[in-house]
């Protein structure tokens, strides 16, 4: 009847303004990936499709090229536009640093760049679940306060998963010594003593592990100063990750895994490198956790402090080569100036 068409066309209009509401009150881009990319062609597809497969398609990538010699940039956009339609492609962009900078600068250096109000780092070898962003802006709704969330990880070829620890069920008494040291030390100046247990989530996570792979607001990334650079191998995500929970930040662990990691042999660029022995893994592995410890001096017992100091300075000949090839580089940040910033806050 023509009143039942009038209702139907009613319903249809209701349904065409309410979805244009929202998409007026939706930021596009919300989310923002940024991919730096050196020598990681064969895994850039994975991270790519990941994204362009996730259920809420607000999403912007960026891919920032540091100078690899297989022009890894260049190539995934070549790849994207045999994949992606023509409303995708605009959303995904490939910057090229003018030097070779490392990771962490070149994160810095995407995030600079990010126009969503959320931003996400992937590293070699990391992919996206194909649900993270619709569970995020789930509990977005629900939580809006919350500035930060990470989730447990996954191995895409069913190797071993990575479990993070909830540190919003940290209890003081759970951590109320490191290491087996008193939980009250006096400060070397005479002054009140720390107590660690009043920073359970700090030391927590000092204790790690810790998400390499968080999604978080951009305006966090800003207020936290980024990536710091003064890693030779990586150590960068940890130190962020304690950065963050000291400027007071919120943060939400999703349930699920929506983090895919492929293992570090299988990455196209690791930690140690191809050839890395698992002497010389863990000694560097040693040297990045002295370097952690004296950029965060109040997270741990001042004991724990001077052996750090002690293990910066006697660095193996490897690692001081490795921030000295960065200075080579142009990054303009050389051996003396990274101990010293090392040193500044102890």
């Amino acid at each position: 009847t023509p009143q039942k068409d009038f209702n139907l066309a009613w319903c249809f209009e209701c349904h065409s303004t309410l979805v244009s509401m929202l998409r007026s009150y939706v930021p596009d881009p919300l989310f923002s990936v940024v991919i730096p990319c050196m020598k990681q062609g064969p895994t850039m597809e994975d991270a790519l499709r990941s994204v362009f497969t996730q259920k809420i398609p607000n999403w912007e990538v960026i891919i920032v090229d540091d100078q690899s010699p297989d022009h890894c940039g260049t190539a995934a956009h070549t790849w994207a536009e045999q994949h992606l339609d023509k409303r995708q492609l605009p959303r995904l962009r490939v910057l090229v640093s003018d030097r070779v900078v490392g990771e962490a600068e070149a994160r810095n250096l995407g995030l600079k760049e990010a126009k969503g109000v959320w931003v996400i780092s992937l590293s070699a070898g990391v992919s996206l679940g194909p649900d993270l962003f619709h569970h995020a802006t789930v509990e977005m709704s629900r939580h809006p306060t919350v500035q930060l969330f990470y989730s447990d990880e996954a191995s895409p070829s069913g190797g071993p998963a990575h479990t993070i620890p909830d540190l919003n069920d940290a209890t003081a008494s759970a951590v109320a010594s490191i290491g087996g040291l008193p939980q009250k030390a006096t400060a070397a100046d005479g002054a009140s003593p720390l107590d660690y247990a009043e920073a359970s989530e700090l030391v927590a996570a000092a204790r790690g592990p810790a998400p390499g792979t968080p999604l978080l607001l951009r305006s966090l990334w800003t207020t936290s100063g980024g990536y710091s650079l003064v890693f030779p191998w990586g150590g960068e995500d940890h130190d962020f990750w304690l950065k963050l929970l000291g400027v007071g930040m919120k943060h939400m662990k999703l349930p699920g895994r929506h983090i895919l990691r492929r293992p570090p042999s299988a990455a196209a660029s690791s930690k140690g490198g191809p050839g890395a022995t698992a002497t010389a893994e863990a000694k560097r592995s040693l040297e990045e956790r002295a370097m952690l410890e004296t950029r965060h001096p109040l997270l741990y017992h001042p004991a724990h402090i001077l052996e750090a100091h002690k293990e910066v300075g006697a660095m193996g000949e490897e690692t001081r080569a490795q921030l000295l090839k960065f200075e080579e580089a142009g990054s303009g940040v050389g051996v003396e100036a990274r101990e010293e910033h090392l040193f500044t806050a102890f």
